[in-house]
């Protein structure tokens, strides 16, 4: 190894180890990606429970690095934050083999004891190892060879290059945040108690005044005239169509941002919810396929999990089968 000169940039093996250059590997780096990815971690595993997919957190990771390390912290250089985003996601990442799995043990009502508990752990920690092992030698073919080019990287590397919008973006996403937070607060608020164990005020107190019964749990007139609860919003009452077209729209930002974040193939899955929900639930119903027992309003739920759903399942089945041939 040559000796380096006093003020001129090092060279050898331990300058390609540790860059002094250029601030990559730093302390405010590691804490602050470990930290972003618990909280990442936390929200996209909520998330993922809900809408049933989970989303990238590298390019959320990218744009709050920036915000915070150079915005803020006024020193984060593109490599800093390219440690920052790859140990947040990194830390994120294994949430979807836990959503994926974990929740299929208690539809079964496995017992979850505290020991059962720590060897699903060590089982997600395990699999996360697999997956590293595997990509080392899949990296060359996919990355090297076929140029493979993975939409969430090329959105990060996007980032990474316009460093100048790092602080400007990360308040759009912050804006977004608690535009988000906003909306979704009334639908948590009953879940909260007030003074004297009293529910907070959420949407559920709202029927009254759009001319529409509170539902109160029961079934027949009251459940089929109600308008707004606490999570939904039933704007095909709203429009006046029939209860067989029960256009329901869930009151939580996830399923729009999902569906803003999937761009133009998301149209696939909304052509889907609308063939679902304007042609064959209501063929299905006024062909009386539907047991005579279910009233209109239940045509929508009944259709959603007897023809909906194993008909969705196997379109997917069978659309992933005939891409393996």
């Amino acid at each position: 190894m040559q000796d380096d000169q006093p003020g001129q940039p090092a060279t050898g093996f331990f300058a390609d180890v540790f860059q002094s250059k250029y601030r990559e590997a730093t302390v405010s780096s590691i804490i602050f990606g470990i930290l972003l990815g618990v909280v990442m971690n936390v929200a996209i595993t909520y998330a993922g429970l809900k809408i049933g997919f989970t989303i990238s957190g590298s390019a959320i990771a990218a744009v709050l690095g920036f915000g915070v390390l150079r915005g803020v912290m006024r020193k984060g250089s593109i490599l800093e934050i390219n440690i920052c985003q790859s140990i947040a996601s990194t830390v994120n990442v294994p949430c979807s083999g836990v959503i994926f799995t974990i929740p299929v043990l208690y539809l079964l009502d496995v017992d979850l004891s505290r020991t059962r508990f720590w060897l699903i752990s060590l089982a997600c920690v395990v699999g996360g190892i697999l997956g590293a092992a595997f990509i080392i030698p899949l990296r060359k073919q996919m990355i090297d060879i076929e140029r493979l080019r993975f939409p969430s990287a090329v959105a990060v590397a996007a980032i990474l290059k316009s460093p100048g919008a790092g602080p400007r973006k990360s308040l759009v996403l912050l804006a977004g945040v608690l535009i988000a937070m906003v909306i979704y607060l009334p639908v948590q608020l009953p879940q909260l108690s007030g003074p004297g164990g009293q529910p907070l005020w959420g949407y559920g107190d709202l029927p009254a005044l759009l001319g529409a019964p509170a539902d109160d749990g029961a079934e027949g007139d009251a459940a089929s005239n109600v308008v707004l609860t606490d999570e939904e919003i039933y704007l095909g009452r709203l429009l006046g169509l029939p209860d067989y077209l029960l256009l329901v729209f869930a009151i939580t930002p996830l399923s729009f941002g999902a569906g803003y974040l999937t761009g133009r193939p998301g149209l696939l899955v909304l052509a889907g919810g609308v063939l679902a929900v304007f042609v064959l639930n209501p063929v299905a119903y006024l062909m009386e396929w539907m047991p005579a027992t279910v009233a209109a309003h239940q045509a929508a739920d009944f259709a959603h999990k007897n023809l909906n759903r194993p008909l969705g399942i196997g379109m997917i089945l069978g659309g992933a089968c005939l891409g393996v041939v």
